[in-house]
């Protein structure tokens, strides 16, 4: 997020600040599955 990277393993809960730049990327071989929700509502 913002300027800082972070590894997550299986299993783990990222939460993101509101107006925090950030990306998603998946180095490893297995596919990556997620999910977001958004509180309160956005979209």
């Amino acid at each position: 997020m913002d300027s800082e990277e972070r590894r997550v393993g299986a299993g783990a809960l990222v939460m993101i600040p509101s107006g925090a730049r950030h990306h998603v990327r998946n180095p490893g071989r297995a596919p990556l599955f997620f999910v977001t929700i958004y509180a309160p509502p956005e979209y």
